[in-house]
């Protein structure tokens, strides 16, 4: 069985667009069924280097809950979430279930940054430092304290803009991840066999998908687009991959921003993307 999850949080990069993401696919698909969980909006103390923390936090914390409920109910959550620091709670979520959870981050942007390295001060580029406990933060300790999965159990896949400190990180921590450049140049279907191979010891595999993965001239809704980026079509066979090979404990869907949305062609991406994966799971 699986569920749909939708959340409007955008505090995590302070894009209005985002808050319409759940509101905007019901419009045009009211038979959708899906539980929706409403962003928190807290007083701030505004730190510059972690903005909107408490909001960011309450939200996740909430998220968490549910998924965590419907996970104890032997259900697989899909998450259409807002920007990417809400899979900080959903994968929490995920972690309670698994000492040895997979996570897979198909995404632009490899979002480990710490308030000491982000260069924005956006949360949604830290949710993979807070799921390693990469720095001190009640982020860090939804559902329990410390660590919600290993770095070893950690693949990133189509990568196209990583800052500085974010590779120092990425070599430091020894973490697996495929450029979009690398996958070009190997090949799709070689990458995915070894990101198969990768994870054959893993309980659980969680699938956390940025909409940015895709190239924005394909799929433009997006807050932070980069050059370039995998197809839609490209995207479907990645899923359809990873999800007849692995268990699927749960999967995310971020950053569908309908505000730079072109004829609503990335709410159609969207929807094939939920189709998908919704039957893939059901068979």
């Amino acid at each position: 069985m699986i569920q749909l999850i939708g959340c409007n949080n955008h505090l995590g990069v302070s894009e209005p667009g985002l808050t319409k993401n759940i509101e905007t696919l019901l419009k045009y698909y009211p038979d959708i069924n899906i539980l929706q969980v409403n962003e928190v909006l807290c007083e701030e103390n505004h730190s510059p280097k972690s903005k909107h923390f408490e909001s960011v936090y309450q939200t996740n914390r909430l998220l968490s809950e549910t998924c965590h409920t419907i996970l104890a109910n032997r259900v697989v959550p899909i998450n259409i979430l807002g920007d990417h620091a809400a899979s900080i709670g959903t994968v929490s979520a995920s972690s309670k279930f698994s000492d040895n959870l997979g996570l897979i981050w198909v995404d632009a942007h490899p979002d480990i940054n710490t308030p000491l390295t982000t260069l924005s001060g956006n949360i949604h580029g830290m949710p993979i430092a807070a799921l390693l406990s990469l720095f001190d933060s009640p982020l860090g300790d939804i559902q329990f304290k410390g660590a919600k999965v290993k770095k070893e159990n950690i693949v990133y896949l189509g990568l196209r803009d990583i800052d500085e400190a974010e590779q120092i990180f990425l070599n430091e921590l020894e973490i697996t991840y495929y450029t979009f450049d690398k996958v070009k140049e190997l090949g799709l279907d070689s990458i995915l066999e070894a990101i198969n191979k990768k994870f054959e010891n893993i309980d659980l595999l969680h699938i956390s998908l940025d909409m940015d993965s895709m190239d924005p001239l394909l799929v433009p809704a997006v807050s932070v687009p980069v050059k370039s980026g995998f197809t839609p079509s490209e995207v479907v066979m990645i899923l359809e991959h990873l999800i007849t090979t692995n268990k699927i404990i749960a999967v995310d869907i971020v950053e569908y921003n309908p505000q730079y949305d072109k004829d609503n062609v990335s709410l159609y991406v969207l929807k094939q993307l939920i189709d998908t994966i919704t039957n893939l799971l059901t068979d």
